[in-house]
């Protein structure tokens, strides 16, 4: 029995209708698998797709991410395109494999056949055969760096440098709850602490804080 999950915000660029296809693939392929989702079930979009999945279980919001994630034997994100992955980030740091579609930021963390597989956008490539042998993640490894984020979301180009984005430590203010992995533990929206510039900039294009 293969376990999966998928813990994203439930619409259409978080490619949903590509899971429709994935699960339609491994009903066919014979292979027992059980498939959770964690996202928020009352949007208009989730109550319009949600219905037309067969096996996967729709299990509401988790504020512990990281407690989930490390019950399955893969993440699987099919996005059509992400900034910085958090669920990703995450799963790597469980040992948890992932299951991804080829976005600019996956090949950051994932090597394909390694600690995950990168699937094409158009599941041209995918292979049911292939989960059955789960990667075995030893260890987990950053990839990138602070800078090769920075230099990823085209902060570095910018002409103009903002006076903050100088100083070696600013202060944020969560926009949203969520749970911030390095810090491992959920932040409230209008909790305030401080971080690098580098950071500050990475939580801000993820819309879960402002710098102030």
């Amino acid at each position: 029995m293969i376990r999966l999950v998928t813990i994203s915000r439930i619409s259409r660029e978080k490619g949903f209708e590509r899971m429709l296809q994935v699960e339609k693939l491994l009903l066919a392929s014979g292979i027992p698998f059980t498939w959770d989702c964690f996202g928020n079930t009352s949007t208009a979009y989730a109550r319009q797709v949600i219905p037309l999945f067969q096996t996967i279980k729709f299990r509401g919001v988790t504020h512990e991410p990281l407690e989930v994630v490390k019950r399955y034997d893969y993440l699987i994100q099919l996005s059509d395109t992400e900034g910085f992955p958090y669920s990703v980030y995450e799963a790597m740091q469980q040992k948890v494999p992932v299951i991804a579609t080829d976005f600019p930021s996956i090949h950051e963390m994932i090597i394909d056949g390694e600690n995950g597989y990168i699937l094409n956008m158009d599941l041209s490539n995918f292979d049911s055969n292939k989960l059955q042998s789960v990667p075995v993640i030893d260890s987990f490894t950053e990839k990138s760096t602070e800078k090769d984020w920075l230099n990823f979301l085209n902060m570095a180009n910018k002409k103009a440098v903002p006076v903050k984005a100088k100083k070696s430590i600013v202060t944020i203010k969560v926009a949203r709850r969520y749970h911030d992995t390095l810090l491992g533990k959920v932040l409230e929206a209008g909790h305030e602490f401080k971080v690098t510039p580098g950071r500050a900039t990475v939580l801000e294009q993820a819309k879960v804080a402002t710098t102030i």
